[in-house]
């Protein structure tokens, strides 16, 4: 939230601390303003109202918000574009760690895929002729190689391309010829009522199985945990934290109403202030609550910086949709995008991490690739088909700035060696829009809650001053 919308009283966070704290005020009295104290320690109050720097990050709170107010409605009408609303999925893939929990039979599980017609003419050739949507040059269509190659000799080269790329992947290779196209805009993130064991079954597998963890006792990787850890693997927490709460918050701001009376009206859909509040609240968080919040800023700024950084790959021929008017338009409008970003110029800096040299260090690198691996693996367990959907891409989109990051060795021709397919592009800029959003309806659940808090101020006012 922006540093203008902070609330001017902490005592408006609660209807029974505004009643003591007014009688305190009133009969000046100690023990009053003790009890305000003791009820509802200072970091509780209005927990959803963020401010300062963000961990592990070079911005605070306050500059995120007000670069995203910007950046947020440039990205809605970018991610609207031919290029990036269509997604390649791959949803029947069997879960390789568990026998099935069975699917959500659920209609709002269920994802709408695309028929050809409704597909980009070029993006319909690229398909049929073969092309490896690459935007690096090691990307080379393989129908341009030599005539004298046979095919069973261009297939162990596409191979053994595969493997290379293996090498450098934070998410599991999927095959190229597989999955069905989807319209991510007739397939919104929201709620889909995917609850129960299923769901929890694959957050207890990512936090207790490929978080890292120091040595020690402790029961929860609290914030407070994680503070005793190294960089990397405090990156490594604050990723999967980001992207935890930046999906409960879509399902807390997208939630279904449905009007009663008669005839059955259509069902609209709304935040959920009740559900934002178990989400967050440090109540009922273990206090938790608004360090999750921070860490979704934190994911921002991570993807915010792998944009900018791989910027000129995002030219019009890589954003190729078989129209060159609107694939320049699309491509401008990225440029437009990034320029917003002077709020914060260093969001995240890589080159903090794996940097010491040593062999231990290297070691730590590839485990932390094969744990963001192995979670990119995990989402093919997730019981309902458009959860499945968008968790498979918001880990490729994670994935693909994690690979840019840290693929830059310090050569000057590192991103001409950057291998990043079509699919990879549309993660890596619908995630960083999905945040975008999650921190565009936190400021809208700040709002909410300032308007809720200041009517409980109000009925503790009337309610004391009639009792006096």
């Amino acid at each position: 939230a922006d540093v203008e919308m902070r609330l001017p009283a902490p005592a408006l966070c609660l209807l029974v601390l505004t009643a003591v704290a007014t009688m305190a005020t009133t009969a000046g009295s100690k023990e009053a303003q003790s009890v305000v104290a003791d009820l509802v320690p200072e970091d509780r109050r209005c927990f959803c109202d963020l401010a300062g720097v963000i961990d592990d990050c070079c911005c605070s709170v306050e500059s995120v918000g007000r670069m995203n107010k910007r950046i947020y409605p440039l990205l809605s009408n970018l991610l609207r574009t031919d290029y990036f609303k269509f997604y390649k999925a791959q949803l029947h893939k069997t879960c390789p760690f568990w026998a099935s929990d069975g699917q959500c039979m659920h209609k709002s599980c269920a994802v709408a895929t695309c028929t050809e017609e409704e597909l980009p003419t070029g993006l319909l050739r690229d398909e049929e002729g073969g092309r490896v949507l690459d935007c690096g040059e090691g990307g080379k269509d393989l129908a341009n190689v030599e005539n004298t190659v046979s095919d069973q000799e261009k297939k162990a080269i596409q191979e053994w391309n595969n493997y290379d790329d293996a090498a450098h992947e934070f998410c599991d290779v999927e095959d190229e010829n597989g999955g069905e196209y989807v319209n991510l805009l007739d397939n919104p993130e929201r709620f889909t009522g995917y609850i129960g064991t299923s769901p929890g079954r694959i957050w207890q597998a990512i936090y207790s199985e490929n978080c890292f963890k120091p040595s020690g006792d402790f029961k929860f990787l609290t914030e407070k945990v994680v503070q005793s850890m190294c960089m990397e693997k405090r990156v490594f927490y604050r990723i999967m934290s980001g992207l935890h709460t930046c999906i409960n918050m879509h399902v807390a701001a997208s939630y279904p109403h449905q009007p009663g009376g008669f005839p059955p009206q259509p069902t609209t859909w709304g935040p959920n202030m009740t559900l934002f509040d178990r989400f967050f609240d440090p109540q009922f968080t273990f206090g938790e609550g608004p360090s999750r919040l921070k860490n979704m800023y934190f994911t921002y700024l991570l993807i915010l910086r792998a944009v900018s950084k791989a910027q000129p790959l995002w030219t019009s021929s890589a954003l190729h949709t078989g129209r060159s008017s609107i694939d320049a338009q699309t491509a401008e409008m990225v440029k437009q995008l990034l320029a917003q970003t002077t709020d914060c110029p260093s969001t995240f800096d890589e080159s903090a991490m794996f940097n010491s040299g040593e062999a231990a260090m290297a070691e730590l690198k590839e485990e932390f690739r094969n744990h963001f691996r192995n979670i990119s693996r995990i989402m093919d367990c997730v019981g309902c088909e458009k959860c499945k959907m968008w968790g498979k891409l918001q880990i490729q989109g994670l994935g693909t700035a994690l690979k840019i990051l840290f693929s830059d060795d310090g050569s000057p021709v590192w991103l001409d060696r950057l291998r990043i397919k079509r699919n990879d592009v549309v993660a890596l800029f619908v995630t960083l829009g999905r945040f975008s959003q999650g921190i565009h309806e936190l400021d809208l659940f700040t709002h909410l809650k300032k308007q809720e808090l200041a009517k409980q101020e109000r009925l503790g006012r009337s309610k004391l001053h009639s009792e006096l």
